[in-house]
């Protein structure tokens, strides 16, 4: 049905803005697709809402081994439709939202540069910084040193800087400055303002546009700058700040992170606790 297709092409057009400004939306869309996929058969424009399906199962209905099947199932049905377009943004969404919640998370940081190198093949360029964003994130919580965290972060700069992709270039240039905090490289190491990034105007900055997602990044990175430089009552200012529902952004590992990170700061807040 050309409606469907057109229906589709659409959705693809706005499933990676509706991730970070409205993820419900993007969880609505999602089943829509699938349910006229089950009824008519498989778009290929439409593929990576079956690894959006596994993102729900996975992250809110806690069950990871069927959102992991179903993450895998795009990723099949990219092989045999041919959709090497299509295959850059399942293997993207796959390992950013599905696979971590059923495999150690170093287990996809190297298929996310493998999504950024098919998403550039194909001129995706919008996937394809969303993919270096999403790998630099994983690589900081899955223990990656500082020195060649803060070496690949500079080539992310030069790269997502050539692409023009909006405001994405904030999302390394935090993560920078985190770093310049952990190697005392900050008048205040609580506070991330220094040679990459000023929080305090970014914030303005970010509350003014509306973008949800940079909104929760400086809200994260606040709250595990202060937490980790001790300043536990900072910390739980930020945390009451914004809620761990209001800040939890689709399936994203960073979200378990931070409910975690939310939890260590109330403890660290009782009176008495050491």
């Amino acid at each position: 049905d050309p409606r469907h297709i057109a229906a589709h092409l659409i959705g693809s057009r706005i499933g990676a803005p509706a991730m970070f400004l409205q993820p419900e939306l993007l969880s609505m869309m999602a089943f829509r697709s699938l349910r006229i996929q089950y009824k008519h058969g498989h778009c290929v424009h439409a593929l990576n809402a079956w690894t959006l399906y596994g993102m729900v199962l996975a992250s809110r209905l806690y069950k990871s081994g069927k959102g992991d099947a179903f993450g895998k199932l795009a990723l099949l049905l990219t092989k045999r439709f041919k959709s090497r377009a299509m295959a850059a943004r399942v293997e993207h969404l796959y390992n950013a939202v599905v696979r971590h919640w059923h495999e150690p998370l170093r287990n996809c940081i190297d298929p996310l540069q493998q999504a950024y190198r098919l998403a550039m093949e194909n001129g995706d360029f919008e996937y394809a910084v969303l993919a270096l964003v999403v790998r630099m994130m994983d690589q900081l919580d899955s223990g990656l040193d500082l020195d060649t965290l803060q070496s690949e972060l500079r080539e992310y700069h030069g790269a997502i800087k050539q692409l023009r992709q909006g405001h994405t270039l904030d999302y390394v240039d935090i993560y920078l400055q985190f770093c310049e905090n952990m190697r005392g490289k900050a008048k205040d190491p609580t506070v991330l303002i220094g040679k990459y990034y000023d929080i305090e105007a970014k914030r303005q900055e970010h509350e003014k546009t509306g973008d949800k997602s940079l909104i929760v990044i400086d809200h994260d990175m606040t709250l595990l700058t202060r937490y980790l430089f001790g300043d536990v009552k900072g910390a739980l200012i930020e945390a009451n700040a914004i809620s761990v529902d209001d800040a939890s952004i689709a399936g994203f590992f960073m979200s378990a992170r931070m409910t975690l990170l939310d939890t260590l700061i109330r403890f660290a807040n009782v009176h008495g606790a050491t």
